[in-house]
């Protein structure tokens, strides 16, 4: 996805699942080990914390 700013945003995998009023977050058996963040759609705000 090219950014406004003239970045681009990739990633190997995007999950959707449930709604925004009732998420589901699966229990996936890689998230024990992954360090990263991994919000759901439902606890997204804006973009500044994934600057840089």
């Amino acid at each position: 996805m090219d950014l406004a700013g003239g970045g681009r945003l990739a990633a190997r995998a995007v999950v959707a699942s449930g709604t925004y009023g009732r998420p589901h977050r699966p229990a996936l058996p890689v998230l024990e080990s992954f360090t990263g963040l991994v919000p759901h759609a439902a606890d997204y705000r804006s973009p500044e914390r994934f600057a840089a």
